[in-house]
Order: C-alpha cells, then structure tokens, then sequence
C-alpha cells in the first residue's frame, strides 16, 4: 500500500498505475476532461513523489505522467518528478545491495 504522509491517503500501487495508464492511454479528451485528467495526474504525481521509496513500476509510471504534464504545459511537475526520480536513483545506489555481494 502506498502512503502519502500530509493526509494520510491509503492507495495500492495497482490502483496508481491502472488510474495513470486509464488517463494515459485514453487519447485526446474534451477540454473539461483534459483539465480534470490533468489535476488527477497532478495528484498522482504528488503521491508517488511524497513515498520515501518508489518501486521501479511506480517511477515509470512517475516518468510518464510527468511527461503528460509538460506537453500541458505544467513544467513545475515535470521538474518535480525529475527531482524526485533522481533522488531515489541516488538513494539505490547508495544502498548496498541486499542480494550476495
């Protein structure tokens, strides 16, 4: 289960992806659809960017909703989720691996 820690909003990380990749995948949308696709992947972002670990599913699905959001202009997500992939890209690699090593 995915915790966003400030509301305390319980969401499976099934539940992010199937939501991100719905809005994704749905094409062009009318633009009241549009701008309420876009404050859903708003909060998307705000979520996976707000867990102290994302799995690799989750930050692609990060990447992708990013990407939705700068192609509408929202350049402040988009650096946002950069800024918080990198940090996790970071954090693995200065964990030591838990596998024989």
């Amino acid at each position: 289960m995915a915790k966003a820690s400030e509301r305390h909003i319980l969401i499976s990380e099934e539940s992010i992806l199937q939501i991100a990749a719905h809005i994704l995948t749905s094409g062009k949308a009318p633009p009241d659809e549009d701008i309420a696709n876009q404050k859903i992947i708003a909060r998307l972002i705000e979520l996976i960017t707000r867990l102290p670990e994302a799995s690799p599913r989750l930050l692609n699905c990060l990447s992708d909703c990013a990407h939705f959001m700068k192609i509408r202009g929202h350049e402040n997500h988009f650096d946002e989720a950069k800024i918080y992939a990198e940090r996790q890209r970071r954090s693995k690699r200065a964990t030591p691996s838990k596998r024989g090593g």
